[in-house]
């Protein structure tokens, strides 16, 4: 059913091993960070679609802007055919300042979807755009590792519009 994600899951755990003997990096020092995440997509199909994903941080230190891309995975059932939908989304990020152990952030930007399968979906791309809000766990415990979550509103061109809720955790490498 996922074809892609098993590559997809072994970067991510390529990745974590290779830098996580780093030691910690200081909360006001984060300008780079990757991460990987699992998705639900009630709007994909007909019914719920999880996928998985990977993304990238990387912020503008003093400003509490960062650029995000994202890409989502996702194998959702298509009855007696095969296919799959994959997503990139390149987003603008702004931070609350809010002094918590915690990070609010809002965000918009651009989404591409391109879908494969057999038969009735053959291949199709779509453009639209995303809005999204999430929250990031912070502070002394979350320095290197940050889990969070994310929802997320897409407008498409020629498809209806979806909601996307996702969660996962975030590794700051600078």
């Amino acid at each position: 059913m996922l074809k892609g994600s098993g590559r997809i899951l072994g970067v991510v755990l390529a990745l974590l091993a290779a830098v996580s003997f780093a030691g910690p990096s200081s909360a006001s020092g984060q300008v780079l960070a990757i991460g990987g995440h699992a998705s639900l997509n009630p709007d994909l199909v007909d019914d719920n679609t999880l996928g998985v994903g990977l993304r990238a941080h990387l912020a503008l230190p003093l400003t509490g802007i960062a650029v995000q891309a994202t890409y989502d995975f996702y194998g959702p059932d298509c009855g007696v055919f095969e296919c799959d939908a994959g997503e990139l989304g390149l987003n603008l990020l702004w931070s609350l300042p809010v002094p918590y152990f915690f990070n609010p952030y809002l965000g918009a930007g651009a989404a591409f979807r391109k879908w494969t399968g057999e038969s009735q979906w053959g291949t199709e791309s779509h453009q639209g755009v995303n809005f999204l809000a999430g929250l990031v766990l912070q502070g002394p415990t979350f320095r290197r590792f940050q889990p969070f979550i994310e929802a997320k509103y897409q407008v498409w061109n020629d498809t209806d519009n979806q909601k996307v809720l996702s969660g996962g955790i975030l590794l700051n490498l600078f």
